[in-house]
């Protein structure tokens, strides 16, 4: 059986808060100043967690629960499938233009 692991919230510090903090990077929710990974959940790190509540309609508390984790793991999974279409697509219009010049 796992362990429930603790809500994210302002004012904790941690590893669980640095990985927060890099996970809502790749997300593209900027961590302004020097709050920015730096294992401390400040002003800087509620506000992205603001941001990516308001914008996928959860509820808008500032704490990161299950829910809000979940959101986040999505985000990023998406963010990852979208990257490697982007590459293959690139790499299609290079041996097009490749091809195109020969």
């Amino acid at each position: 059986m796992s362990q429930k692991r603790r809500d994210i919230k302002i004012d904790l510090s941690g590893a669980d808060v640095r990985q927060l903090q890099f996970e809502l990077g790749l997300s593209g929710l900027e961590i302004t100043g020097e709050e920015a990974a730096d294992n401390h959940f400040g002003e800087g790190t509620r506000e992205a967690v603001l941001k990516l509540q308001e914008e996928f309609g959860l509820k808008i508390d500032g704490i990161v629960g299950d829910v809000t984790t979940k959101q986040i793991s999505a985000e990023l999974s998406v963010s990852e499938s979208q990257r490697y279409i982007l590459v293959d697509i690139s790499k299609q219009k290079l041996n097009e233009l490749i091809l195109s010049t020969k």
